[in-house]
């Protein structure tokens, strides 16, 4: 037996990792795509970091805490606040609109609105036909966003797992980054120029897709609070809520948000309050296809309809977390790639 083991020393030892790494990798699955990207938000974050722990001339325990801490404070718990709130006023309106004097009111802003085109019937058009048909498309649309929400309340608790173990992420990949910058540096294989360029390119990269992703959202759904607060009544922590969450949504966006009031105000016969919407229905789109690309693309090599397709192809495999995944893969393809290929020639 020994001697076996002598002669296939290699194999041996090859079976012997994948049966501790294959197992090990199994019972990661579920968590993969999150583990992910607590590594991209903790490159993000290492500046940060390194700040602090200058600054307070301390150990990097002390310098994470304080940087956990206030993070906390500025961002995690205004939009967990946020979020809970947000939740709470959108399936509450989505319930009174099963009302008897909502379904009512409904039907007098479809008539409202069918009574504008009433010119259309020149040209031979049936409007009760129209009217019909937005009728049951409405109420199509209600039911599907009530039961979408119900889904997503549903899953609460599994996301508040994937969140605590994104956290935990973030503060292990902190806590063992000059490890894991020791490790890099003893990597043989390629030259120290090559590993170099690597490294900064990966760290770009990261952090680009983090802010243009986090500020379009926060940009869009300002813009569009700011319109409903001026030209509507409606709550303005629930239309925020909304429009930053359809902000993460390629193509889509969050312009729907400022069209559909647009759409209410004109069938309520508020033309002003519909043209000033639109406006922001206008500034609103324009900030999502060109701000997001242009932050992203502003610091990486990807073209910005690339990065559009990325993120379209990612959120189809993967959902949501495909949006800071998509954009990821398809810059560190376009930036990483040559650099291989020159390492490979060497």
């Amino acid at each position: 037996m020994n001697r076996f083991f002598e002669l296939n020393k290699s194999l041996v030892l090859t079976l012997l990792m994948a049966s501790l790494v294959v197992p090990f990798i199994w019972i990661l699955y579920p968590f993969w795509l999150t583990i992910i990207l607590g590594l991209v938000f903790a490159v993000s974050l290492e500046p940060l970091l390194s700040w602090l722990e200058k600054k307070m001339k301390t150990t990097s325990n002390w310098a994470l805490v304080l940087m956990l801490v206030t993070l906390t404070m500025l961002f995690i718990v205004p939009f967990a606040f946020v979020l809970i709130k947000g939740t709470q006023a959108l399936w509450i309106q989505l319930q009174k609109l099963t009302t008897p004097e909502s379904l009512e009111l409904l039907k007098i802003y479809q008539k409202d609105f069918i009574s504008q085109l009433v010119l259309l019937k020149n040209y031979g058009i049936d409007t009760d036909v129209i009217q019909e048909t937005l009728w049951n498309a409405g109420q199509k649309a209600g039911t599907f966003m009530t039961s979408q929400l119900g889904e997503i309340l549903s899953q609460i608790p599994e996301s508040i797992l994937l969140f605590l173990v994104l956290i935990l992420s973030i503060i292990s990949f902190l806590m063992m980054r000059r490890d894991i910058s020791i490790k890099i540096k003893k990597v043989t294989w390629i030259s120290t120029e090559g590993r170099q360029i690597l490294i900064q390119k990966f760290v770009t990269c990261c952090r680009s897709v983090v802010v243009s992703t986090i500020v379009t959202g926060v940009l869009q759904a300002s813009i569009t609070t700011i319109g409903a607060w001026i030209f509507t009544d409606y709550n303005g922590l629930l239309v925020f809520f909304i429009t930053f969450i359809l902000s993460f949504i390629p193509v889509i966006g969050a312009g729907p948000v400022s069209l559909v009031m647009a759409l209410i105000a004109f069938a309520g016969s508020h033309i002003g309050s519909g043209i000033g919407l639109m406006v922001f229905f206008a500034v609103t789109s324009i900030a999502d296809n060109i701000i997001r690309p242009w932050l992203l693309a502003g610091s990486t090599e990807i073209p910005s309809i690339w990065a559009l397709f990325c993120t379209i192809g990612a959120v189809v495999t993967f959902g949501l977390p495909g949006l800071i995944i998509g954009p990821l893969i398809g810059a560190l393809t376009i930036e990483l790639l040559p650099i291989l290929a020159e390492e490979y020639k060497k």
